[in-house]
């Protein structure tokens, strides 16, 4: 399942990374790996909406968009 299908207040495993063609700006992993959305973390779903969701990632709140949650593997 991917992050942006996930539902609110849910605690999630990060899998790994979709990567869906050649082409993409290789630039979105790299943000993600940089918020600490890394494979093997725990992340918690604290809010979300039509265009961003808000994760709880170890102690910090971010907020990513709905396009790059779209791209993480969760279980």
């Amino acid at each position: 399942m991917r992050l942006a299908e996930a539902t609110q207040d849910k605690e999630l495993k990060i899998k790994g990374y979709v990567v869906k063609g050649h082409n993409e700006n290789p630039g979105w992993k790299r943000k993600l790996i940089s918020m600490g959305i890394v494979p093997g973390a725990t992340v918690k779903i604290l809010r979300k909406d039509d265009r961003n969701t808000i994760l709880k990632v170890y102690n910090s709140r971010i907020s990513i968009c709905n396009c790059l949650a779209d791209k993480v593997e969760v279980e």
